[in-house]
């Protein structure tokens, strides 16, 4: 056990939680339990996020409202002033501050934690403001999470963290399903996330190139001008792609995901973020025990060779994507899918869970020295 004594655990997220990045809520929640203590997220009013009722035991959720949305300039320095002064007021022994919405807020809080934790869930993707501010709060985190090795390889230097400890912490699903059979599966594809013309190849799906396919289509519609026009058309054709409308996350969108005979992970390579992508949806698929055509992102791609548990694209083409469509619809006659399902999926669905991942960061509070580490720093800093 860590030698750190907490009774409390503060996550200042960059999102309003229960609609997307349960690994903000995981987190606080297994650091909760490893110290069992309470533990709160703190979150920005996303108006469009109303909010969510987690009912997890001794996490609390505290919204704070700001004067305009949080992701303006105003919203973001509003949402930092009230995030201090209630650090300030709790004094927390454990903060997780997720991404840079909150980096203001640390910069000025007045509070010392036992242990300051940065959870890098997104990419700097060389942003001049996040980098002109980060390294003034650098020297005094203690831990530095990522969720995927390249992110750590960029990101940790730019941030002026690569001297300070940091674990790569896969963003693994907390649900737990039951995956079906290999033989009881739907033969059809699933798609679950945002389609977006621009970032999601949404034409693909939507302009009638795959309407040979069946692909059940999960989540938001965004960035075209009128997307009920795009969805009545696909009706009109006849297509075997079918829009299900927005499904929560976790164990509701796994129950469903479970039953399908693959599913698709894609986003364009278009910055940093998006090309280095290691999506929830990746990870959903895999604790659902559904094989993934994924594009050749880099972490996606390395874990399907590693396990066996898909079929990774050529590229990110629409031509690429229908040679993976059509592997996926031979796979079963072959008869290499029930191995994958049955036996390649088990393996990968067990190191990839959450509380697998989990377990890198309770090995390090095991055996980290705070006070040691600490007395380091000042020696460093001082020669």
């Amino acid at each position: 056990m860590s030698k750190i004594k907490a009774s409390s655990v503060l996550m200042l997220s960059d999102v309003s939680v229960g609609f997307g990045t349960p690994q903000v809520v995981s987190l606080t929640k297994s650091l909760s339990e490893y110290f069992d203590a309470d533990g709160i997220i703190i979150e920005p009013d996303q108006p469009e996020r109303p909010p969510v009722d987690l009912g997890i035991d001794r996490v609390e959720t505290r919204r704070l409202y700001t004067s305009t949305h949080p992701y303006s300039a105003s919203g973001r320095i509003d949402y930092c002033l009230q995030a201090q002064a209630e650090i300030d007021r709790l004094k927390p022994d454990v903060i997780i501050f997720s991404a840079f919405h909150a980096m203001g807020a640390i910069l000025k809080m007045k509070h010392k934690p036992k242990l300051l934790i940065y959870y890098g869930l997104e990419h700097t993707d060389n942003q001049a403001w996040i980098l002109d501010i980060f390294p003034l709060i650098a020297e005094e985190i203690d831990l530095a999470i990522f969720p995927e090795e390249m992110r750590a390889l960029i990101d940790a230097p730019r941030l002026k963290l690569e001297r300070k400890p940091h674990l790569v912490v896969y963003n693994g699903s907390s649900a737990d399903v039951t995956p079906m059979p290999a033989h009881m599966r739907n033969h059809h594809i699933f798609y679950g996330g945002l389609i977006h013309p621009e970032l999601t190849y949404g034409d693909y799906y939507l302009d009638g190139e795959l309407d040979d396919y069946p692909i059940d289509i999960f989540g938001l519609i965004d960035g075209y001008e009128d997307k009920n026009r795009k969805l009545s058309e696909l009706a009109v054709r006849k297509s075997r792609v079918s829009y299900n409308g927005y499904v929560k996350g976790g164990k509701e969108l796994l129950s469903i995901l479970r039953h399908y005979q693959f599913s698709l992970v894609m986003w364009a390579p278009i910055r940093e973020s998006f090309h280095y992508a290691a999506p929830n949806k990746f990870f959903d698929a895999i604790q659902a025990g559904v094989p993934v055509i994924t594009a050749p992102h880099p972490l996606c791609k390395r874990l399907v060779e590693r396990y066996g548990c898909g079929i990774v694209m050529k590229d990110w083409s629409l031509d690429a994507m229908k040679d993976a469509l059509d592997q996926a619809r031979l796979a079963p006659v072959r008869g290499d899918y029930a191995e994958m399902v049955e036996e390649n999926l088990p393996k990968a669905r067990y190191d990839l869970s959450w509380d697998r991942q989990f377990e890198k960061l309770t090995h390090f509070l095991d055996h980290w020295d705070r006070d040691a580490d600490r007395k380091n720093k000042k020696k460093v800093a001082a020669n």
